[in-house]
């Protein structure tokens, strides 16, 4: 991208001064801008606009923060933006701010000239992060914003946003939702959603961590921040332990089930979400003595969900608003057949995950374009994540699963951005948070309610 925009845009070169004046102090304010306490978005956006004058267009302008899956000793959650616009102007710049941008004075961070559509852009800035249990249950945002600004006026952003938590949008657009069929509902959700951990500096990743963990947040922080799916694995650890189940991540385990357990009813208790279970593979402890593994496990959740379960008989095929008028929220699916069918009042049947079993960006978007071309008219997750091979593992090739999060994670975001977030089902990926999934699901249910490819009923 080039460095400089067209020299009569005066009002850029004032912001770009702004900008050269921060990122001279960038290596002080990376280590000094103060722990974030997270704050209500609630802030009116009363100085932006969804069209310039003269321009017309079906999409609105987006900007978006999310948080890079890359770490370091130096660096853990840095923050990355990126912007999307259907026309540019000479002079269009984008701004990232700490504090809203209108805030008097705004404390602008860095100014970034805009010459194409669609554009990324890495910070040095990192998020302090919050633990879950602090972030609450209404949308927040989290210190730092982005904004967008069409050449000559800088007073008024055509797009904004923050770094945000997002634990209610489902019931914030339940007029929209509610007619929708649950199989035609763009859910957003994870991979080995119980493959989670904190990364810690101080020790760095190991070989076995770096192809393990695929999730920075817990459950209840995948859930508070817009996932609505989770692919679970559980383990079987009768004689070994004294939690008997577990989640895995292929072989390894890496929390008890408890854990998800405790963190669903508490997130249910407080919210109106639904939430799916997609309990997809049974790695270890399943294969002996036939169904009894299967049969504990299935009573197990009975024990602790029996009270929040959507019916089974309610079906894939119903809608959104069926489901909330269940009085129910929690929907299990089970990847066995012959489980559901003796558990058939309380488990749904299996979700379809179009996994590519791929090791490059190309390969997996050829494969899911297959998979979203084809529209199954049944439940399915486009599994949106490269798969290492077993000596990608052992020789590191790949360089662990958060290098290859961030390979495709940004692409990922774009394609379902873009025409496939017309049409698909359940998207789960690595490391959600570096990802646009959450307000791409968003924006295309909108659409989809109103049975439209854009964002205005009326072009403007």
């Amino acid at each position: 991208m080039k460095l400089a925009l067209a020299t009569s845009a005066l009002a850029w070169g004032e912001c770009r001064l702004v900008s050269l004046v921060f990122l001279l102090r960038v290596v002080i304010v990376s280590f000094t801008v103060p722990v974030l306490t997270p704050v209500l978005c609630q802030r009116p956006e009363r100085n932006v606009s969804s069209s310039p004058a003269g321009i017309t267009r079906c999409r609105r302008t987006h900007v978006e923060i999310v948080v890079s899956p890359l770490v370091s000793k130096s660096a853990v959650r840095e923050l990355q933006f990126f912007w999307e616009t259907e026309t540019v102007t000479p002079g269009d710049w984008v701004g990232f701010y700490f504090g809203h941008p209108l805030d008097a004075p705004p404390h602008l961070l860095i100014g970034v000239p805009v010459d194409e559509p669609l554009g990324w852009h890495r910070t040095v800035f990192t998020e302090n992060h919050t633990e879950p249990d602090q972030l609450g249950y209404h949308k927040k945002c989290l210190g730092y914003w982005v904004a967008y600004y069409r050449a000559g006026n800088n007073d008024t952003a055509e797009a904004t946003n923050c770094l945000h938590t997002n634990p209610r949008w489902m019931e914030e657009m339940k007029s929209s939702l509610s007619g929708m069929q649950l199989r035609n509902t763009f859910l957003p959700g994870t991979h080995d959603s119980g493959a989670y951990t904190e990364y810690d500096p101080l020790t760095g990743e190991n070989l076995y961590q770096k192809y393990v963990y695929t999730q920075d947040e817990t459950i209840l922080g995948q859930m508070i921040y817009g996932a609505r799916y989770f692919d679970l694995r559980v383990g079987n650890y009768n004689r070994s332990s004294s939690d008997t189940w577990w989640v895995n991540h292929g072989l390894s385990r890496t929390h008890p089930l408890r854990e998800v357990i405790h963190d669903i009813k508490q997130f249910l208790d407080n919210t109106q979400e639904i939430i799916l279970l997609d309990f997809h593979e049974f790695p270890v402890g399943f294969k002996s003595k036939k169904n009894l593994p299967h049969d504990s496990l299935v009573k197990y959740l009975l024990a602790h969900f029996r009270d929040y379960l959507v019916p089974a008989s309610v079906s894939w095929a119903a809608s959104v608003g069926d489901i909330w008028n269940s009085g129910r929220r929690l929907i299990i699916s089970y990847n066995d057949e012959d489980v559901v069918d003796r558990y058939g009042d309380s488990l749904w049947l299996p979700v379809h995950q179009k996994w590519g079993n791929v090791q490059n960006l190309d390969n997996l978007k050829n494969y899911l374009d297959l998979v979203v071309k084809s529209r199954p008219a049944y439940q399915w997750a486009a599994m949106a994540q490269m798969t290492p091979r077993t000596m990608d593992v052992i020789l590191n090739r790949l360089d662990g699963l958060r290098k290859m999060a961030h390979t495709v994670n940004g692409a990922v975001t774009m394609w379902f951005r873009g025409s496939w977030g017309r049409t698909c089902n359940i998207v789960a990926v690595d490391f959600l948070r570096s990802t646009g999934v959450v307000e791409a699901a968003i924006q295309w249910n909108k659409r989809r309610s109103k049975r439209t490819n854009c964002d205005f009923e009326q072009y403007p």
